[in-house]
C-alpha cells in the first residue's frame, strides 16, 4: 500500500492522526523542508499529502505551490486552524484538493481520505482498462485485414467509418486507431448516439451555455469540446436525428461548433471515428440519413467480420477474457476444457464477441475446479437452432409460395399487413409509422389485399 505524507508542526496532531488511521501507512514530517527531502527520495510511494498551512519557516501554501510546480500529481489536503475565504481560495488555486479547518471531526477527515484512496484505486483500474481497451485478439485472415487497415490509417488523421454487426468490437477498433495515432496522449471520447434521448443529444454533443434552457445553471462542455485535440467516437451514428446530422456535418466540415444557447462558434481540432451496425446506404434511400454526411464519414471504411466468420480466433479471445476476469473479478480460472471449447466452436454467436464475453463470465463464476467445463457453458440451444436453420426455413416458405403460383412479394406484403393489423389492434397510424409510409399509402395497400 502507498504511503500518506502528513506535514504538520503539532506532535499531538500526529499522535491523534495515527491512532485514528491505524490501517494506513503514515510518514510523519514536522516541516515542509523535512517533507521535501522525503518527496525527493520517495515521491512514487506517496498517494496523499496532508499539509498544514501555518508552520515555522516555509508556509504550507509555499510548499503546496512547489509540489505542483514539480509535477507531483497526488491529492493534497490542506488543514489549518487559521482559515478564511481568501486563504481557502488561494489554496485551491495553488492546487489543493481539499481544505479543512481545525478543529474538525475526524469522521469528516476519514471520509475525505478514504474517498481519495478509493478514487485512486478506480483510476488505476481505469488506466489498466485504457491499455486493454485497444487490444484486438485474433490471428485469422479476416481480422488480419482489419489490423492492416488500422496500421494504414492510424497516423493519417482522417475520418473513419467502422461497420459491423452489434457486438463485434467496433469501439475496440476505434480505440486502437486512436492509440496508434499522433493523438494517443489526448482524450478519446466515446458517445453512443442511440443511447441518449434525442432531446438531450444536441447538448451532449455540442454543450450549452448558462441559461440556454431550464436547468442550465452553468456552461457545460459537449463531447466535441471534451475531445478537442483528441478523438471523438460516434457510436451508432446511424441513430443520429436528421436535425443533428446537419450540425455534425458542419462540425466536421468547418472544424467548429456552436453550443446550445450561444451565437459564438468555437474552433475545434477533433478526429472523428464513427461506427454503425446499419446499412447507411439503405438509410439514405429511406431518407433517414444524409448522403453528404455519409461521404464525410466514409472517407476510410473498415468492416469488422462477425465472430462466426473467424471461429479460429475464439480460443485466443477466451484466453484473453479469462485473463481479464482473473484480474478484475479476483477469481482464479486456469483455462477451458476441450469439450467446453468444442461446444462454443459449434455455436454461431449472433451476439458476437459481446455474447462470448457474457457466456465466459458466467461460466467462470460457476466453474468448480478452476477450469471452465462443458456444463458451465450455457447457450440457449433453441435460439441457436432457429438461428442456424433460418435460411433453410425461409427457402422452404418461398418454395411453397412459388409452387402455388403466387407472387412472393405480394404474398409477403399481405401476410405482413395481416400480422401488423393483429399485433397493433388495427391501429393504422401505428402501422404506417412502423412501415415508414404515409397513412394513405397504407390504406391503398390494405384495400388491394381486401384487408379493409
Amino acid at each position: 500500500m502507498k504511503k500518506i505524507l502528513l506535514v504538520d508542526d503539532e506532535k499531538n496532531f500526529h499522535y491523534s492522526f495515527k491512532r485514528v488511521f491505524k490501517d494506513l501507512d503514515i510518514l510523519s514530517c514536522y516541516s515542509p523542508e523535512e517533507a521535501e527531502k522525503i518527496l525527493n527520495k520517495n515521491k512514487e510511494d506517496i498517494s496523499i499529502i496532508i499539509l498544514d498551512i501555518k508552520m515555522p519557516g516555509k508556509s504550507g501554501l509555499q510548499f503546496l505551490e512547489e509540489i505542483r510546480k514539480n509535477k507531483i500529481d497526488v491529492p493534497i489536503i490542506i488543514i489549518t486552524a487559521h482559515g478564511d475565504l481568501e486563504t481557502a481560495v488561494e489554496a485551491i488555486k495553488k492546487g489543493a484538493t481539499e481544505y479543512l479547518l481545525k478543529p474538525f471531526d475526524f469522521e469528516e477527515l476519514k471520509n475525505v481520505i478514504y474517498s481519495k484512496i478509493d478514487s485512486q484505486k478506480t483510476e488505476n483500474i481505469n488506466k489498466n482498462d485504457a491499455i486493454e481497451k485497444h487490444i484486438i485478439i485474433g490471428k485469422s485472415a479476416k481480422i488480419q485485414e482489419v489490423y492492416k487497415k488500422i496500421a494504414k490509417i492510424a497516423e493519417k488523421d482522417i475520418t473513419v467509418l467502422i461497420t459491423g454487426e452489434s457486438g463485434v468490437g467496433k469501439e475496440r477498433v476505434a480505440r486502437a486507431i486512436h492509440y496508434y495515432s499522433r493523438r494517443k496522449n489526448m482524450p478519446f471520447v466515446a458517445v453512443n448516439c442511440g443511447a441518449i434521448p434525442e432531446n438531450l443529444l444536441e447538448s451532449e454533443l455540442f454543450g450549452y451555455t448558462k441559461g440556454a434552457f431550464t436547468g442550465a445553471y452553468s456552461d457545460k462542455k459537449g463531447k466535441f469540446l471534451l475531445a478537442n485535440n483528441g478523438t471523438l467516437f460516434l457510436d451508432e451514428v446511424g441513430e443520429l436525428p436528421q436535425h443533428l446530422q446537419v450540425k455534425v456535418l458542419r462540425a466536421i466540415q468547418e472544424s467548429e461548433i456552436t453550443p446550445v444557447g450561444s451565437e459564438k462558434t468555437i474552433k475545434i481540432d477533433v478526429r472523428i471515428i464513427a461506427a454503425t451496425n446499419k446499412d447507411l446506404k439503405e438509410e439514405i434511400k429511406k431518407g433517414n440519413f444524409r448522403e453528404d454526411l455519409y461521404y464525410r464519414l466514409n472517407v476510410f471504411p473498415i468492416n469488422i467480420p462477425p465472430l462466426r466468420e473467424r471461429k479460429e480466433d475464439i480460443k485466443d479471445i477466451i484466453t484473453f477474457i479469462i485473463k481479464r476476469l482473473n484480474i478484475e473479478k479476483n477469481i482464479n480460472v486456469k483455462g477451458i476444457s476441450d469439450k467446453a471449447l468444442n461446444k462454443l466452436l459449434s455455436y454461431d454467436f449472433p451476439g458476437n464477441i459481446r455474447e462470448l464475453e457474457n457466456i465466459i463470465s458466467h461460466a467462470a463464476i460457476i466453474s468448480y475446479d478452476g477450469y471452465i467445463d462443458e456444463d458451465s457453458i450455457e447457450i440457449n440451444q433453441e435460439i441457436e437452432k432457429s438461428y442456424q436453420n433460418i435460411d433453410k426455413i425461409i427457402e422452404q416458405i418461398f418454395e411453397i409460395i412459388f409452387e402455388k403460383g403466387l407472387k412472393i412479394d405480394q404474398f409477403l406484403e399481405k401476410e405482413v399487413l395481416k400480422f401488423l393489423l393483429k399485433k397493433m389492434d388495427n391501429n393504422q397510424s401505428k402501422i404506417a409509422e412502423y412501415l415508414e409510409i404515409n397513412r394513405n399509402t397504407l390504406r391503398t395497400k390494405l384495400k388491394k389485399h381486401d384487408l379493409i
